[in-house]
């Protein structure tokens, strides 16, 4: 197939808001979908490829896949092997055990089912995981196992057939796209089955130029249309955010807006000028690349630095991705790019050898709990989180729901008497909390769910069951006649969402609850990334009560609290401040007393661990009665 530059830079326009979203600028709160772009000209372009070597009967499996393994691999491989020795330097073993994970999954292009189940694209915690970004390319490595398979099998039943059948698998997949973003936005984000409609987009078009010979339309209409079709794209990086379902038929504007430029874009139309310039074209070139060592970048800057890095630091690490892609580009992909750079047998064999010893750091890494052997027993006890596990202690996935779970999955067990007594009710911080209290001060009742805020009438698009849950527990709240109802979240994650929610909330538990006392709980100490890499960052052989907070997280932890605080002095109900039990300016409590020994108040970033649960409701306590 000829070469189209405009297609270059298509690919520019697809990477450059990617890494700008991952940079946090605001008016690329829509970045993300500059990978639906890539997944239509991938569709695109290899399809393109098989359709032609197909009819003229030279289409080989072995070849296809070499070619992939050529394109695809050398720079990931490359960008993953640069990646392990700063995780090693740098992550505690929590860290360091998922980091090795995701090498597995790299080897065995199941990333995108890997990150499925640790966490959603938008949370917090997956911006420091260096390797979330190749998620897409296990999800188009996938698919490009199943469709040439597809296409031979089917291919004598004639095109039209055959073109038929993918329409339909592309509906299909759509449909469930936009069902499942509403009902299991995780699964939808990561998995094949509800993104392969938008490499489909990319196949129909090259079904469409090789076999229905298109007509040519005028010079007006390509201007129009491809136009149009940047018009799009750029709409959706600038209106969608991360609330926005993803991927449903809000998709559809970022791909049929790439599914226009490729079909319209001619010389003398004005996208032709703006995609077809050298920079764009060259950015286009190296973008694979770019893609790839931006997102390492980006999240061990967070790890090591600061949540929120500096304007000055994301600007170095841009142009930094932009200098090791280039490279990257022109000394691993361009060389392997060339079939007679080493030969089929040694491609094969040279992958394979790498995946397995890639396969073989994780698989050690997963084992070990992160390397943990790294550190001697003191400094074990202090940063080995992998063995706190929350799944037991928080009632995971009964009393505490996760993203795709909805209200009907609350278990009986979660209620610790028919009436009276407390509820906790909030997100995993109340999780958290609870662990405690229900150790301290039984009857204790939990119902919380993972990042949902305990208030009515909010819309989360990212965990769509939240105000079905909340209307649930609102019911529970009218029959069960608890004494004392305890409302906690890790409110300064919502920003001022929450405001007017709150206050409505706090009104209606009055009115169908009277005789239940309301204690509103304000935030938790939060430390970045985490309190056990603070602790080993600072120094090991240090272990201080207190430990220094980054004072832009404190700063918006206590903006967040006195906004609590000013809704809450409208209403005669309880407010406790964490912060100012455990925090003396910008230095919170990290270590306490518990059992024969000493334990960190928080096991990650900012939820309590067990012994520090049961520290805060001996806190409550004491504030209460």
């Amino acid at each position: 197939m000829r070469y189209r530059a405009e297609i270059d830079g298509l690919r520019a326009l697809a990477v450059i808001p990617v890494i700008l979203y991952h940079a946090s600028l605001d008016i690329f709160a829509g970045g993300f979908v500059g990978v639906d772009v890539f997944f239509v000209i991938s569709g695109y372009l290899i399809t393109s490829i098989i359709l032609s070597e197909m009819d003229e009967e030279k289409f080989s499996l072995l070849n296809f896949y070499e070619r992939r393994a050529r394109r695809i691999l050398p720079a990931l491989f490359f960008v993953t092997a640069v990646c392990i020795p700063f995780a090693w330097l740098w992550f505690i073993p929590n860290n360091m055990k998922d980091f090795a994970q995701s090498i597995i999954a790299i080897s065995t292009f199941s990333s995108n089912i890997l990150f499925w189940h640790e966490s959603g694209y938008f949370d917090a915690a997956a911006e420091l995981k260096p390797l979330l970004h190749t998620w897409s390319l296990a999800v188009e490595e996938q698919y490009y196992i199943f469709f040439p398979l597809f296409l031979m099998f089917t291919w004598r039943l004639g095109k039209r057939w055959l073109l038929s059948a993918l329409i339909v698998c592309a509906l299909i997949s759509l449909g469930a796209a936009h069902l499942s973003a509403y009902s299991h936005p995780s699964a939808n984000f990561y998995l094949l089955p509800t993104r392969s409609w938008e490499l489909l987009i990319g196949s129909f078009i090259a079904f469409y130029f090789n076999y229905f010979k298109p007509k040519q339309v005028s010079s007006k209409i390509n201007k129009i249309l491809s136009s149009l079709g940047i018009g799009l794209i750029v709409c959706s990086i600038i209106w969608f955010d991360k609330q926005t379902p993803f991927p449903s038929l809000y998709a559809l504007a970022p791909t049929v807006g790439a599914a226009l430029v490729i079909l319209y874009t001619q010389p003398g139309t004005i996208a032709y000028r703006i995609l077809s310039n050298r920079l764009a074209v060259g950015i286009g070139l190296i973008s694979y690349s770019a893609y790839l060592w931006h997102y390492p970048l980006f999240a061990f800057a967070k790890y090591k630095f600061s949540p929120e890095p500096s304007s000055v630091l994301v600007a170095f690490l841009c142009l930094l991705t932009i200098l090791l892609a280039y490279v990257s580009w022109r000394f691993v992909e361009t060389p392997f790019r060339n079939r007679s750079f080493l030969r089929k047998r040694s491609v094969f064999v040279g992958f394979s050898s790498i995946a397995c010893v890639f396969a073989g750091f994780g698989v050690s890494g997963h084992t070990s709990n992160g390397y943990e052997y790294r550190y001697n027993a003191t400094q074990l006890k202090i940063v080995g989180a992998p063995r706190y596990s929350t799944g037991i202690i928080y009632r995971t996935n009964s009393c505490f729901l996760n993203a795709d779970q909805d209200y009907s999955e609350f278990d009986a067990s979660c209620f610790a008497s028919e009436e009276g007594g407390a509820l906790v009710w909030g997100d995993s911080f109340a999780a958290a909390m609870s662990v405690g209290m229900i150790k301290v001060f039984p009857p204790v009742t939990q119902l919380t769910a993972s990042a949902c805020p305990p208030v009515i009438g909010m819309d989360l698009p990212v965990r769509p069951h939240c105000r079905s849950i909340n209307d649930h527990i609102l019911g529970i709240i009218e029959t069960r006649n608890f004494d004392t109802i305890y409302l906690h979240a890790a409110w300064n994650w919502y920003a001022d969402n929450y405001v007017n929610a709150l206050r409505s909330t706090i009104l209606h538990i009055q009115n169908i609850a009277p005789q239940s006392k309301i204690v509103v709980v304000g935030n938790i100490p939060q430390w970045f990334p985490t309190l056990p890499a603070v602790i080993a960052d600072n120094s090991l052989s240090l272990i201080q009560s207190f430990m220094y907070v980054n004072s832009e997280r404190m700063e918006q932890i206590r903006q967040s609290d006195s906004l609590l605080e000013a809704i809450l002095s409208e209403f005669s109900i309880k407010y406790i401040k964490p912060i100012e039990e455990l925090c003396r300016g910008n230095e919170c409590l990290a270590t306490i007393p518990y059992e024969d020994g000493v334990e960190l108040i928080t096991w990650d970033m900012g939820h309590l661990s067990e012994g520090g649960s049961i520290y805060m409701a001996e806190t409550i306590w004491q504030k209460l009665y």
